[in-house]
Order: structure tokens, then C-alpha cells, then sequence
């Protein structure tokens, strides 16, 4: 017999925004803190959207707790979500994504999987 997984997740996570160094980049430094509170029964949480800002030419970017997204205009159309400067392929394998929207929608479900990750 097996008995269920603990579930670990706090009942909060808690998004810190910090100023970047640089004046000229817009996008803020963020860094998330969890903090378990003892006796009290854990519950999921909901992630926060990614707070998107722009690169000093203009591409959708966010600065987050796990790492730098960043939304690619394709030379052969289309849009590319990047993490960390890596493609992030969507569910059926293919790299470029009809519109911005989209792109973001994928670095969303991406954001939200490492995060829950960091709790398994």
C-alpha cells in the first residue's frame, strides 16, 4: 500500500520587485520568497502573470525568480519565447508562434512549471 505524497506547496509565495542597476533597462529584478506556516494546512497558490516590460528595442521581456524571458521577432515569421536566451518549444515541437500573444502564453505555462517544480 502507498501512501499519498505529502504536498509540500506554502500557502504563499510572495514576488519581490528590486530596481535593475542600470537606469536604461525598464524590466525590474524579482525574486520570489516562500515562507511555511507552521500548523496550518498547506493550499496551492496561484503564480502571478509574468509583469512583461520591453528591451531597450522594443521586444517583450521580464526578469523573473527563475531566470530572464524574452519574446524573439522570427526571421521567417512569427514570434519565439525565449528563457535564458533557450527556445522554449511549444507543446507540439515547433519554435515560432503566430503572435506575440502566443509567444507569451508559452513563456507562461514555462514560468509556472519551474516554479511549481521548485516544490515537488
Amino acid at each position: 500500500m502507498t501512501t499519498p505524497k505529502e504536498n509540500k506547496t506554502p500557502k504563499r509565495i510572495w514576488a519581490v520587485f528590486e530596481p535593475h542597476e542600470n537606469p536604461n533597462d525598464k524590466v525590474p529584478r524579482v525574486y520570489a520568497s516562500a515562507s511555511p506556516t507552521k500548523g496550518v494546512e498547506y493550499v496551492q497558490a496561484n503564480i502571478s502573470p509574468i509583469n512583461w516590460g520591453k528591451t531597450s528595442y522594443g521586444a517583450p521581456a521580464a526578469r523573473t525568480p527563475v531566470g530572464f524571458y524574452l519574446i524573439n521577432s522570427a526571421e521567417n515569421g512569427g514570434y519565439i519565447p525565449l528563457h535564458n536566451n533557450k527556445t522554449i518549444p511549444s507543446a507540439d515541437g515547433r519554435q515560432n508562434r503566430a503572435t506575440i500573444e502566443d509567444a507569451k502564453v508559452d513563456a507562461q505555462k514555462h514560468y509556472e512549471t519551474l516554479i511549481w517544480s521548485a516544490f515537488e
